[in-house]
């Protein structure tokens, strides 16, 4: 009989798939030439894609339905008011009060 949980045999399922990787790095290692190398990068990287595809899809199994709940759940908006218009200020115009403006001399 089968004493391992769900979560103990998915751990192990990723020990072996990481123990998987590791032999094929090591005999890309191996390799002397990119021509004997490829067919070994290619399986890792189509490996590699699919395991983060099937973790995305783990991630939204868990995450929609949360996140749909916190919606479901969220307070009315607050009733939507406008801020104050920004008023820019520069620096003024030189021909305006209280600034003095020096005549050159020749």
């Amino acid at each position: 009989m089968n004493d391992l949980s769900d979560k103990d045999t998915e751990i192990l399922r990723l020990v072996a798939c990481i123990r998987q990787m590791d032999q094929k790095i090591y005999r890309m290692g191996q390799c002397l030439s990119w021509k004997e190398m490829q067919p070994v990068f290619e399986s890792l990287h189509n490996e590699t894609q699919q395991r983060m595809a099937d973790e995305s899809r783990r991630i939204q199994t868990l995450l929609i339905p949360e996140i749909r709940q916190a919606y479901l759940n969220a307070s009315p908006p607050a009733p939507h008011t406008q801020p104050p218009p920004l008023q820019l200020e520069g620096p003024k115009d030189a021909g305006s009060k209280g600034v003095q403006v020096r005549k050159r001399r020749r």
